[in-house]
């Protein structure tokens, strides 16, 4: 019976571990997204002039919108995707208990 309880509560661990990496890359997602958001391009462009990359941002403020508006897009979805799956195995786990 102890190697069956040590079991379980190895199981256990190693679920929970699980989520909180789950909902740790949620939120990295998430923090990506608000950094890619295209309404920050020209908070961008000023905090970056007088560099080559802030000349490049401005110079090119359709690409940049495209590529900014394309990561934040896949970024908000895999962070969606990631927290509502972990709000979903804690509403379970919460109901089995």
């Amino acid at each position: 019976m102890d190697r069956m309880n040590a079991l379980d509560l190895k199981q256990s661990n190693s679920n929970a571990q699980a989520e909180t990496g789950r909902k740790g890359k949620g939120y990295a997602w998430a923090a990506l997204a608000a950094l890619t958001c295209p309404c920050h391009i020209p908070i961008y462009a000023l905090l970056l002039s007088g560099t080559a990359l802030g000349a490049a941002l401005a110079e090119n403020l359709a690409v940049s919108f495209a590529v900014f508006a394309g990561v934040f897009l896949l970024a908000l979805a895999f962070a969606l995707r990631l927290l509502k799956e972990d709000r979903a195995r804690s509403s379970a786990g919460a109901d089995d208990a």
